[in-house]
């Protein structure tokens, strides 16, 4: 496989992971199968730049590095979500109900 392919992968999949991680629902690992699939893969993805022949100008150690941080958010998001259980619904709601009120009197857009 291309080096390149692999680094952007990588890197893809940690930008993804990192991000996605933060607007996943709080819920134990088991209820967070995307969680766990991303750690599969992101352990996979380590275990294959492990054992690549040699380290390709440098970016093999950098993709082995950002696939660690990647590995290492995704477990704290599981543990996080581990410990922060989903609030009860009806919770008091916003004040201002909702939004800035638009200018004028005019018609509003539907």
């Amino acid at each position: 496989m291309n080096p390149w392919k692999v680094s952007t992968l990588v890197l893809t999949v940690a930008f993804g992971v990192v991000v996605g991680g933060t607007i996943v629902n709080a819920a134990p690992a088991d209820d967070q199968p995307k969680m766990q699939s991303a750690l599969d893969h992101l352990k996979a993805a380590k275990a294959s730049l492990d054992s690549a022949a040699h380290d390709h100008g440098g970016h093999r150690a950098k993709a082995e590095k950002a696939t660690d941080l990647a590995i290492s958010e995704v477990k704290d998001g599981i543990d996080y979500a581990n410990s922060h259980p989903d609030p009860k619904p009806g919770g008091p709601s916003p004040k201002g109900g909702g939004g800035p009120n638009p200018k004028g009197n005019g018609p509003q857009p539907k």
